[in-house]
């Protein structure tokens, strides 16, 4: 399993505001890999972890040449740095089974990098907490490219969404700050942003109700909680 720290991972503040200007930095980049072009992509995504790609692929590669399972997974910048990084992954090793599971991922490529990621034969599947508003953006990269979602969605808990924010989307939030900059702060806004730090509950309840009994837990949970 390689897993990707998300914004405010890091330990030292510089480092925290280097991981928040990674996610605002929105202009565009070509991924390219093995002498393919993998599509556009969110250049601060791809920034921060094209100094690990040559050498995770390496450690797959020659560390563990046994392997035939990758699982590669991740939250918020996190999240975004395991798609690039398996996209890249899948195509230098198409004999491999990788997985990428993601959890408050943004919107990372445009239509030839989620068509690649798709061709690749990686599977990916997305999980989203109620309405995460990390999950809406960027809605464009570069001069105004689109970016779209890869992968399949499971969605977190939609009972827990209030009744006013079920049809919420980041078109209602633009559209609240420019007739109020304090609207962002408040209601649908605020349940959308809070969503995006409080998987930990959520993804148990999921795990109970698709049978997790808790049984397998690490020493840290004896009890089966969260």
């Amino acid at each position: 399993m390689i897993a990707f720290g998300g914004t405010f991972s890091a330990t030292e503040p510089f480092n925290q505001l280097e991981q928040v200007l990674t996610d605002v930095d929105v202009g565009e980049s070509e991924l390219k890999w093995d002498g393919k072009n993998l599509g556009t992509v969110h250049n601060g995504f791809y920034s921060a972890v094209y100094p690990f790609i040559t050498p995770l692929i390496d450690l797959v590669k020659y560390t563990m040449p046994e392997l035939k399972t990758v699982t590669i997974t991740g939250h918020s910048l996190g999240a975004a740095e395991a798609l690039v990084f398996g996209a890249m992954l899948a195509t230098d090793q198409p004999d491999l089974d990788v997985y990428i599971y993601t959890y408050g991922t943004p919107r990372v490529g445009g239509p030839n990098f989620v068509k690649a990621l798709n061709d690749s034969g990686a599977e990916v599947i997305r999980f989203v907490n109620e309405i995460d508003l990390v999950t809406m953006v960027p809605t464009s990269v570069g001069l105004g490219d689109s970016v779209l979602h890869a992968g399949r969605q499971v969605t977190f808990n939609t009972t827990g969404v209030s009744e006013d924010c079920k049809d919420y989307f980041v078109g209602n939030q633009y559209a609240s700050v420019l007739s109020s900059p304090l609207a962002a702060l408040s209601g649908c806004p605020q349940e959308a942003a809070g969503d995006h730090t409080s998987y930990k509950d959520n993804i148990g309840r999921w795990l109970i109700d698709h049978g997790w009994t808790g049984n397998d837990v690490s020493p840290s949970c004896p009890d089966g909680t969260f």
